[in-house]
């Protein structure tokens, strides 16, 4: 599957301008054929409760009827959404909440992703399946980010290479990774927006 990361703000407020309606809403009829399973969930509105035990019982809930709950959820902080053809074992849409700073949609239908891209304007890829299994060789330095809202701390690890690329790889996901930029300020300004400071100083790369 192919992926993209949303993070659209608010412009009064800085606040995420995308939620789940957005996105199942996007898929129109199409929508009524799917079923959802929710994990990993922390959110917050008058619907909370029912979202809560669809995602402690692991029951898989209709795409109508996961829009309608969320209809009255004001904010998913965090969050992850796996979409399957009704009665399917094999998903077709995975979208996460991510820290309150944006979501991530992948899936094996391009036609959505386009709607997605069409629909928002801070868009952007996330790294293919290859990409997280190819880790080039020359690797210049490391850096640390640290998500200081959070208790305790969040951990990123950024690592650039010669040719101005940079990686970020998650501790907490066995170091999978995160993110793939052309230039060390594309990968910088998505780690500022998902509120990571970096910690001061450089790690030379192991040669």
């Amino acid at each position: 599957m192919r992926g993209i990361t949303i993070s659209d703000r608010q412009a009064n407020n800085n606040i995420l301008a995308v939620n789940l309606t957005d996105i199942l809403q996007l898929l129109g009829p199409q929508l009524a054929t799917t079923e959802w399973e929710i994990s990993d969930l922390e959110c917050f509105g008058s619907n909370r409760e029912r979202l809560y035990q669809i995602a402690k019982t692991q029951t898989r809930v209709s795409g109508e009827i996961l829009l309608q709950i969320a209809t009255n959820i004001t904010q998913i902080t965090e969050g992850t959404f796996t979409c399957y053809p009704d009665k399917g074992s094999e998903p077709t849409i995975i979208v996460r909440a991510v820290d309150s700073s944006a979501y991530d949609v992948e899936s094996s239908d391009e036609t959505i992703l386009t709607k997605l891209r069409q629909r928002f304007q801070n868009v952007e890829s996330l790294p293919e399946a290859e990409t997280q299994i190819n880790l080039p060789r020359n690797l210049e330095f490391t850096e640390l980010w640290i998500e200081r809202a959070a208790f305790p701390p969040q951990v990123l690890i950024l690592i650039g290479d010669t040719s101005g690329r940079s990686y970020v790889y998650n501790p907490r996901e066995n170091y999978q990774l995160s993110f793939a930029g052309d230039t060390y300020e594309t990968t910088q300004t998505w780690l500022l927006s998902r509120q990571y400071q970096r910690v001061e100083g450089r790690i030379p790369a192991l040669t």
